[in-house]
């Protein structure tokens, strides 16, 4: 047992459930502080989830028909001879392209050649032997960062290869995106990373219920309690709503920009 203090002084002895609700208390209170920024936080909220990977990608993509297929996270991808990777997220949307999401909150973290690096691991591990290069699927290496690692004051940074003597691209299908985290505005694209900083659900804008508070779940398994953090539970229909308004925004600025 533990002894249970208070101002200095010996006040009695936690039981052994005494100690676990205690710890329980004090990781529920490390939870709250979490924030989609944190990568463990966010692959667990993204795990399985379609609807809001779907939603994130559309805007940061500027692409309000786009459809995610599959979404996977914490993708460890192997390189048997050299340095392997682990991905934050791995969804494959409509058209059979590869989007890796990653989250860093180090400038450190979000090297120019890691995004690099990250993008040919999905090359190379995409093609059957044998197989056709033409069949190579598009990629794309997203890096949402909490800080504007660039520097520039852009929400978006998109990287393209090109030839420099024209500056057409090259158009090989591999895409590079880094999206400025600490970027604020009234455009999806800046309420989307202020949901990206929120502790508290009520505050967000996009991609989280602005009715309730944010909870932590515990889920049963197998008669022993995994506390899993998330910001609430919500409808899918929610989740639709939500991204029917994003893609109409999005829409409605293209219009006035064209």
């Amino acid at each position: 047992m533990e002894i249970r203090k208070q101002k200095g002084k010996q006040v009695g002895r936690l039981t052994v459930t005494e100690q676990i609700d205690q710890k329980h208390q004090e990781d529920l209170q490390r939870l709250r502080g979490f924030r989609l920024l944190d990568d463990d936080f966010l692959t667990k909220c993204f795990e399985g989830d379609t609807a809001s990977i779907e939603l994130v990608l559309q805007i940061v993509l500027e692409k309000p028909d786009l459809k995610v297929l599959d979404v996977r996270t914490q993708v460890f991808v192997e390189n048997l001879l050299n340095r392997s990777v682990r991905l934050d997220i791995l969804a494959t949307d409509s058209t059979g392209a590869k989007l890796n999401v990653e989250v860093q909150r180090s400038d450190k973290g979000a090297g120019r050649k890691r995004a690099r690096y990250n993008s040919s691991m999905m090359d190379a591990n995409l093609l059957k032997k044998g197989e056709d290069f033409d069949k190579l699927p598009e990629t794309w290496a997203i890096f949402i960062t909490e800080n504007d690692v660039m520097g520039k004051g852009l929400p978006l940074y998109p990287i393209e290869r090109c030839f420099l003597g024209t500056g057409e691209r090259f158009e090989d299908g591999s895409h590079i995106l880094y999206v400025n985290g600490a970027y604020r505005s009234d455009m999806p694209i800046g309420k989307l990373m202020h949901d990206f900083s929120c502790t508290d659900r009520r505050s967000g804008y996009v991609l989280w219920d602005t009715g309730g508070q944010g909870e932590i779940f515990q889920r049963e398994q197998g008669g022993n309690r995994d506390y899993v953090p998330c910001y609430g539970r919500y409808e899918k229909s929610d989740i639709k709503r939500r991204n029917d308004k994003c893609c109409k925004e999005n829409a409605e600025r293209w219009d006035n920009n064209a």
